[in-house]
């Protein structure tokens, strides 16, 4: 690959995460990758496999996603991000997390 990046921030990809989805969007993404590298890019796991688990098939939701080289980085730890994390300052007014499809 000619980029040679450690790691990669992605935006707005499809929000499906399930290990064996073919959906994933992150982890075909990763699969193509090494396909044509060596093998030494991963992707970082959530602990659910989409913002909400019971709407996931049906919602048009979008997230996040990291890819990184399994050489130069490790996973430590994934936390879910919900308006209970942030302070009450900046969700008084509108929530940030608004429901199923955010």
């Amino acid at each position: 690959l000619s980029l040679n990046s450690d790691i990669f921030g992605l935006l707005e990809i499809e929000n499906d995460f399930g290990e064996t989805s073919t959906g994933n969007a992150v982890k075909v993404l990763v699969d193509k990758l090494n396909a044509v590298g060596e093998d030494t890019y991963d992707w970082v796991r959530p602990k659910q496999d989409g913002v909400d688990k019971t709407f996931v098939d049906t919602s048009d939701a979008i997230s996040n996603a990291f890819i990184f080289k399994s050489s130069s980085f490790r996973v430590a730890g994934v936390n879910i991000l919900t308006d209970s994390n942030i302070p009450d300052a900046f969700t008084d007014a509108l929530p940030i997390f608004d429901g199923s499809g955010s």
